[in-house]
């Protein structure tokens, strides 16, 4: 070609135009983005999403069971990215997981906000996850944080059993992102972004997918078979799992007597044997409360020497 047609093309792709070849016919040219090419085809960002809106759904059961609280996860957008553009988007306050299997050419990450595994830990033992703690690990907390990530790790190969059944580990925990290079900050990766909410505390977490690790078993992923038949054996087997791991959850229940206002300027002057008159009439139902919603109107007694309530009203959801 000629310097001035190629510069009249250039010209007229910047200026939107339609372009002619030699001939008079509109010529179909796409700008090419060479420091960020894209490597991922639509069909492998969607059946990627498909395996992990699946993925979704296995964690928060799995964690529902682990933090005996509903959780909530849900995938909220997928990304191409170069990886350091994904880490330099990343809190310095961040955990990331390095995971590998035989199956990948190389290594996938998985990081969360400290702030969202302070409330899952807090939840883990025992306590409501009300709190709001953004600091770095201890080396103790981090033992303990390996527990919640091996419900991460299970869901994973549960959600990618129908590409290939995989031996996934954890590599390495790093608790600076700076630090974290599985790869070249140049290469292209699939970034997955994900919602987490767990009582009233809400938080994120990604799952990074660099092209040169999963670049072999891309192939897999174009196969119609897979999309048409084991895509929808893998959901019912996936939603009979969760069904079976939610059936395990067990939920705090506990029934409130009553309640009272009491001014802050008396509640110095409270003593033992001092008599509070709560709001509830003596035979009148009590609230049954279970997780953080109040679900039965029961009936106070006993058995044998316990205390017991009988159940006497499911309450309507619009109460």
């Amino acid at each position: 070609m000629k310097e001035e047609y190629i510069d009249a093309k250039v010209f007229t792709i910047k200026k939107h135009t339609p372009v002619l070849d030699d001939f008079g016919e509109h010529l179909n040219i796409n700008q090419f983005d060479f420091k960020r090419p894209s490597k991922f085809t639509k069909d492998h960002i969607r059946i990627i999403d498909m395996m992990h809106n699946s993925f979704a759904r296995l964690v928060e059961s799995r964690l529902s069971i682990l933090t005996r609280n509903v959780t909530d996860v849900s995938l909220v957008m997928t990304e191409q990215k170069t990886f350091g553009e994904y880490i330099s988007g990343l809190s310095e306050l961040s955990l990331i997981t390095t995971l590998h299997s035989s199956i990948f050419d190389g290594d996938v990450v998985l990081q969360f906000t400290n702030e969202i595994l302070f409330v899952l830990l807090d939840r883990v033992l025992g306590g409501d996850g009300a709190s709001s703690i953004s600091r770095e690990f201890t080396d103790i907390e981090l033992i303990l944080i390996e527990n919640i990530l091996k419900e991460y790790v299970d869901a994973i190969k549960e959600a990618w059993v129908n590409i290939e059944k995989m031996d996934l580990q954890v590599k390495e925990i790093e608790t600076n992102p700076q630090f974290a290079r599985p790869v070249a900050n140049s290469e292209m990766c699939l970034v997955l972004n994900f919602r987490i909410a767990s009582g009233e505390k809400k938080g994120y977490f990604t799952f990074c997918l660099p092209y040169l690790s999963i670049k072999t078993i891309l192939n897999k992923l174009d196969a119609r078979s897979w999309f048409e038949d084991s895509h929808s054996i893998s959901r019912k087997k996936g939603d009979k799992k969760i069904i079976e791991n939610m059936m395990k959850v067990r939920l705090d229940a506990k029934v409130i007597l009553g309640e009272a206002e009491i001014p802050f300027i008396n509640i110095n002057d409270i003593e033992a044997g001092d008599v509070i008159m709560l709001n509830k009439k003596i035979n009148e139902n009590l609230d049954m409360v279970v997780g953080d919603k109040k679900i039965f109107n029961v009936q106070a007694g006993k058995i044998s020497k316990r205390i017991a309530v009988q159940i006497a009203k499911i309450k309507d959801s619009e109460d």
